[in-house]
């Protein structure tokens, strides 16, 4: 199935239902939306029939929705209905995502992104706004993120290149990075390590069980530490050449706990890059 709209009326927002396959939407600039949906398997082709694409109204500008029928009335020996669901679509569009287990790529500037899953792994290249993500197992990667950042996984590891606002984040075994966070951080790990190479300003809570928790801090600002852990090692590598020289420098607030993790805090290593 190929449908091509024209000259779509903008803001433009995605609402894709697709249970299982891959998903991949890649923001260029145009002013046209092209979907390609193919089947995977014997399912989806009895499936296809009872796929709805519908381009609505929304707003001042347009919504369209892309809804893969579930596995009741079809299923081909009881399996799924798998495609392969490809989207090309001007830049800063919002864009839902519900699945069970297809995988989702996104590649360009995306407006907004919220997206649930139970073991699919999601990519996303930049959001200009905020970015919610709810997945059992599936792995998380974002790059440049403009606003905050909500996230929940078990078993998945989740990565963000750059966070503009606040990051709010719920691991159980998963691993936890941040490249640059330029805000809050509150994130909660049972298992997993977490990872924060830079930090500059804001409320950075961290709370871990048995995971290691290493915080690199930006040169130039003021830090206040409250460190501890009941088994692990703690260790600060700052030293009076990282303390700032003025009162007026942005002030991180470390608030770290672990119970068997170990805890280190470092110097940054690199300047930020901007992924904007």
């Amino acid at each position: 199935m190929k449908r091509t709209f024209d000259d779509v009326a903008l803001p433009l927002a995605f609402d894709l239902r697709v249970p299982a396959g891959a998903i991949a939407v890649t923001a260029e600039e145009t002013s046209q939306v092209e979907i390609e949906l193919e089947p995977r398997n014997a399912a989806a082709h009895e499936a296809l029939e009872a796929v709805v694409v519908d381009l609505r109204r929304r707003g001042e500008g347009q919504e369209l929705i892309v809804e893969v029928p579930e596995r009741r009335g079809f299923g081909f020996f009881g399996r799924s209905p798998e495609f392969d669901l490809r989207i090309r679509c001007p830049h800063h569009a919002d864009v839902k995502v519900s699945t069970a287990t297809a995988d989702f790529e996104g590649r360009g500037t995306f407006g907004s992104f919220e997206l649930k899953s139970a073991s699919g792994d999601v990519e996303a290249e930049l959001v200009d706004r905020d970015v919610r993500v709810q997945t059992a197992s599936g792995d998380v990667s974002l790059g440049g993120v403009g606003g905050g950042v909500s996230v929940q996984t078990a078993s998945g590891d989740v990565t963000i290149d750059q966070a503009g606002g606040r990051v709010r984040a719920q691991l159980v075994s998963g691993d936890l990075t941040i490249r640059d966070a330029r805000s809050d951080v509150d994130a909660n790990t049972v298992s997993g390590d977490q990872g924060l190479d830079a930090v500059a300003a804001g409320s950075i809570a961290l709370q871990s069980v048995s995971g290691d928790v290493r915080v690199g801090v930006r040169p130039g600002a003021n830090v206040w530490m409250d460190v501890r852990s009941l088994s692990g090692d703690t260790s600060s590598q700052l030293t009076p050449m990282d303390e700032p020289s003025s009162e007026d420098a942005p002030l991180v607030e470390l608030r770290i706990k672990s119970v068997s993790g170990d805890v280190t805090i470092q110097p940054a290593a690199a300047a930020p890059v901007d992924r904007s």
